[in-house]
Order: C-alpha cells, then sequence, then structure tokens
C-alpha cells in the first residue's frame, strides 16, 4: 500500500509485485486493467483518484490557512483595535467553515467543498432567506437584540447583517458532515416507522405554518413554536414535491440524519454563543420563564432550540433546490451511514481466476455508495403513499 502511495517499494513487498488496480484511460474512455488485461468500466472511480492525488498537496495548505483566518479573527473579535474588530463575524465564521471542511477533507478524501464549489458557495445564499425570516419574526418575539458599537446606516446595516447571516446554512452543513465520520453518528438508526400519508403530511405543512403564526400572535407564551413551526410547515412539502426529506427518511424508520442535525445544530450553536460572548457587534436574550441559568448570553434552555433549528436549516435547504439547476442529492454525504472499514476484521483476500478481471478495491473509510433514502432518485417519485406503515 505504502509503495502504491509513494512510489518506493518497502522491503516487505516484492518488487515484481505489480499494481492491483492501475488505471488506464484509452481514447475510448474506457479504463484497462493491466495486470489482466480486461477491460473494465472504472471511469468514475480514476477520475475520483486522479481528483483526490491533485487535491492531496493542496488540502494541508488550505487547512492550515483556514485555521490561522479563524484564531486570528478570534483574537481580533475578542481583543482586536476598532473598527477592525467590528468586521469579524463573517471571515471567524468563513475560517470554520472552511477548517471544518478541511477536517472532513482529511479523514475521508471528500468535502462538500471538494464536491461542489458552485453548491457549497449556494449554501451561502441559501442562508440568507432563512435567516432574515427569523429576524422578521423577532420583531414580534423579541427574544434577542443586538448590541452594536455605533449606530449604522439601514443600508450599511443591511449589508453587513447578511454577510453575517451568510454563513449559517454552510456552517451546520460542515459540521454535521464532519461529525457524521464519527462512530456514534456514523451508522444507520432505526426507530420508529412514521407514515401519515399525503394528507397527513398536508396537514404536517398546515400544522406547522399555523405553529409559526401562532408564536408571533402569541409570542410571550408560545415563542419556542417559531423554532419547530418552520420545519413542520416545509419538510412536509418537500415530501410532497419530492425533494430530499427528513419525513421520507423517517417513512422507513431512518433517524440517523436527524440525530446528526441535532448534535451539529448544538455543536454551531455553542460556538456562536461563545464567540459572541466579548465581541461587538454582540447578541443577548430575553427569553420569557427562562432567563436563568445561563452559559454565555444564552439560557441554558435556550439551547435546546438549536435542535430543531438544524432541521429548519436542512428543509429550507431542501426546499430551495428549486434554484440549483445542478442539484445532485448526492451531494449532502451526512444523510447516509458513514462506514470505517479500518475497524472491522480483515478479511483474507480471494485472488481472482485469470480470466476474471478483479473487484475495486474496498476503501477504508467512506459513505455508503448510493443516493440515500428520501431523496429522488432511491424512493419513487413523488411523495409516500397514503397509509401507514
Amino acid at each position: 500500500m505504502l509503495s502504491a502511495l509513494t512510489g518506493r517499494v518497502s522491503p516487505s513487498e516484492p518488487k515484481s509485485a505489480p499494481p492491483m488496480h492501475s488505471c488506464h484511460s484509452d481514447e475510448g474512455g474506457t479504463s484497462r486493467n493491466r495486470l489482466h488485461g480486461a477491460e473494465s468500466r472504472q471511469d468514475s472511480s480514476c477520475a475520483r483518484n486522479d481528483t483526490l492525488a491533485r487535491g492531496i498537496t493542496l488540502r494541508p495548505l488550505r487547512l492550515w490557512a483556514s485555521l490561522v483566518l479563524t484564531l486570528f479573527s478570534w483574537w481580533l473579535a475578542w481583543l482586536g483595535p476598532e473598527p477592525f474588530s467590528e468586521h469579524t463575524f463573517f471571515p471567524l465564521w468563513l475560517g470554520y467553515i472552511l477548517t471544518v471542511d478541511g477536517f472532513t477533507a482529511r479523514r475521508t478524501g471528500t468535502s462538500l467543498l471538494a464536491r461542489g464549489p458552485g453548491r457549497f458557495a449556494l449554501l451561502f445564499l441559501f442562508s440568507l432567506p432563512l435567516w432574515w425570516l427569523f429576524e422578521i419574526a423577532n420583531r414580534y418575539l423579541g427574544n434577542w437584540r443586538y448590541l452594536l458599537p455605533r449606530p449604522y446606516h439601514p443600508v450599511e446595516y443591511g449589508l453587513l447583517a447578511s454577510l453575517a447571516f451568510s454563513t449559517v446554512m454552510p456552517a451546520i452543513f460542515v459540521t454535521a458532515e464532519l461529525l457524521r465520520t464519527f462512530s456514534p453518528l456514523a451508522p444507520e438508526r432505526r426507530w420508529l416507522r412514521i407514515d401519515p400519508g399525503r394528507k397527513g403530511l398536508a396537514a404536517l405543512a398546515v400544522t406547522g405554518l399555523a405553529m409559526f403564526a401562532l408564536s408571533l400572535a402569541l409570542p410571550r407564551v408560545l415563542f419556542p413554536l417559531v423554532w419547530i413551526g418552520l420545519f413542520l410547515a416545509l419538510d412536509p412539502i418537500n415530501a410532497l414535491l419530492g425533494n430530499p426529506s427528513i419525513a421520507v427518511q423517517v417513512r422507513t424508520g431512518r433517524w440517523d440524519t436527524v440525530l446528526v442535525l441535532f448534535a451539529a445544530g448544538l455543536t454551531c450553536g455553542l460556538f456562536w454563543e461563545f464567540w459572541s460572548v466579548l465581541s461587538m457587534p454582540k447578541w443577548v436574550y430575553t427569553v420569557p420563564f427562562a432567563a436563568e441559568p445561563h452559559l454565555f448570553e444564552m439560557p441554558i434552555l435556550g439551547y435546546g432550540g438549536y435542535l430543531p433549528f438544524a432541521l429548519e436549516v436542512f428543509a429550507a435547504w431542501a426546499f430551495l433546490q428549486v434554484f440549483d439547476p445542478g442539484r445532485n442529492a448526492n451531494w449532502l454525504r451526512f444523510t447516509q451511514p458513514y462506514q470505517d472499514l479500518t475497524r472491522e476484521e480483515s478479511v483474507p483476500a480471494i485472488h481472482p481466476a485469470p480470466h476474471k478481471a478483479p473487484l475495486p478495491a474496498r476503501p477504508e473509510r467512506g459513505w455508503d455508495e448510493g443516493i440515500p433514502e428520501g431523496f429522488p432518485g432511491q424512493n419513487p417519485p413523488g411523495p409516500p403513499p397514503e397509509g401507514g406503515a
């Protein structure tokens, strides 16, 4: 293995042993296995290997650069001079996003940014309507307010706020993808199967909209519903439209994506509150019935809101997929079980017969191939059929 990566022959490996899976593309685009001389369709795997090889030298540099950006922005936000300290939220969270994405690429050989830079950039745009919706809702809720170092012109405030709000969705998604690679969240988790059918999904969507509206009408009592209502409104609609949906996964008993998003929402929530506490601008909370105790500026009970909020981020992304002309359901890997084959017992190699091409080598780590449950292409198009599980 080492000699294949470095081009050197280790003492333990015979010099005459040829590589088992060397790819060579002929003019027709067909890969040829050199050991057996048999043609096999390995174009996609060879392309992935070539892309990975080209990125090996760049990935450590990008990871270190993003770490430096994160640490420098953190120092500048807490201890730096004005006015530079007032403009650190976006570079701090951009550094976080790129750092987490870089760690994922280092662990798995792939990442959201590596698989689709264009789709990765769209996450920043998709964040804007989502969080501005919550800002509008907060005009009725009054649950948080911003402490500003100086008065801002409305246009300046809108631009700076939009820049900060754009980091929400990519932060949740890169965190979810990294957390999915650790053993507690890696496997498929099955629990209750909930299948409300078409009419039930429509009823859930209406209920979610009603909950969101009621939270604005009676904010002192029903303010928590704002963090649940939007998910219940959007996710059933996604299921009915055939978009990626938690509802479709839960219909088959799959709950692992929910758990991964919960963990990602809570992780990002802790970093949001931690980095805000000594920054300026910053935010503080006014939460009825739950002001104490608190961690940083957030009441302890308030961290529970980050769990459904992560689901809302996912539902909003799925709902906005109509604006992504090159959308690919398989781009998000945290919705799929992650396998770490290095922890499995080794299986003795079975040498293929001379007239048969060998099977492709199994990766040591990686996500299950194919489109995950709950995504177009895996399930029949359209909403689930009427009836229970």
